[in-house]
């Protein structure tokens, strides 16, 4: 299993066992002795944007950096599977936003990420299924819109959705809108039928 799926932990700090990024996304690669070992780090620090600082001990990087360097110790492992724990959580906006890029640039790499999280507006904008659990139940296995347009399995759960997505529901928006962008186009195309019609 640990050549095929790599798990990473909801706190960062926990993944940085040796004194530099470098090493520590080094460490599986050259403790299962992967051929080309160096180039792989190489390659992956470059991908995250890792490479000016990966000299450093990952315990002293910022929050989403350390985010950013367990991604690239995950990716070093060259998984089909990258399971991922509250990823963005305790993030401020940019490096969340980081975060979500990066998991969306991987699809060509990864074959499945699975991502547990509170974090509804990772969910509006990166999931494509939700499994919904309560209890260690699947209470629903639905998209992200399907989720954020079922108000009764909202309540049931206690989710919050996004903003965006509440807002686009006050405006009477149908479909119920995931992303900044889905609103604008919602409200321009409102807008333009308005004119046509007066």
């Amino acid at each position: 299993m640990a050549n095929t799926a790599a798990y990473l932990y909801q706190h960062p700090q926990l993944m940085f066992l040796k004194g530099s990024v470098r090493d520590d996304v080094a460490l599986f690669p050259r403790s299962r002795k992967v051929p080309d070992t160096d180039q792989i780090v190489q390659r992956v620090l470059e991908r995250v944007a890792l490479t000016p600082i990966a000299e450093r001990d990952g315990r002293t990087l910022s929050g989403g950096q350390q985010r950013r360097a367990t991604l690239a110790i995950g990716l070093a492992m060259r998984p089909k599977l990258l399971l991922l724990d509250e990823p963005t959580s305790s993030l401020d906006t940019q490096s969340r936003d980081d975060v979500t890029t990066m998991l969306a640039e991987l699809a060509d790499t990864i074959e499945c990420t699975v991502v547990a999280t509170h974090d509804m507006q990772l969910v509006a904008e990166w999931a494509n299924r939700v499994l919904v659990l309560e209890g260690g139940r699947i209470l629903a296995d639905v998209t992200p819109r399907e989720l954020f347009t079922d108000a009764a399995l909202l309540d049931q759960v206690r989710l919050r959705p996004p903003q965006i997505s509440v807002l686009g529901r006050e405006l009477g928006l149908d479909p119920v809108p995931l992303s900044v962008g889905e609103l604008v186009a919602a409200v321009g195309a409102a807008l333009n039928n308005l004119e046509e019609t007066h």
